[in-house]
């Protein structure tokens, strides 16, 4: 008696259950993500390689300006 009027209730407020495995997100959402991905990654290699073209830069000057002003 019980149980019946359980299936009852819930048929008449359309109680359904859940599905067993949760949703997956929309395909849009992981190729968005991977493009930021993507975008992070070359933004640092570009911030990597200017910081390391700087770098030899600096040190070329250092090492010129030592050269000429001890030959002085």
């Amino acid at each position: 008696m019980v149980v019946a009027a359980a299936e009852l209730l819930g048929a008449d407020l359309q109680i359904h259950p859940t599905p067993a495995r949760p949703p997956s997100p929309p395909s849009g959402l992981v190729g968005r993500r991977t493009w930021i991905a993507v975008a992070v990654a070359l933004v640092l290699l570009g911030a990597g390689v200017a910081w390391g073209l700087q770098r030899d830069i600096n040190l070329s000057a250092t090492v010129h300006c030592l050269t000429v002003c001890s030959a002085s």
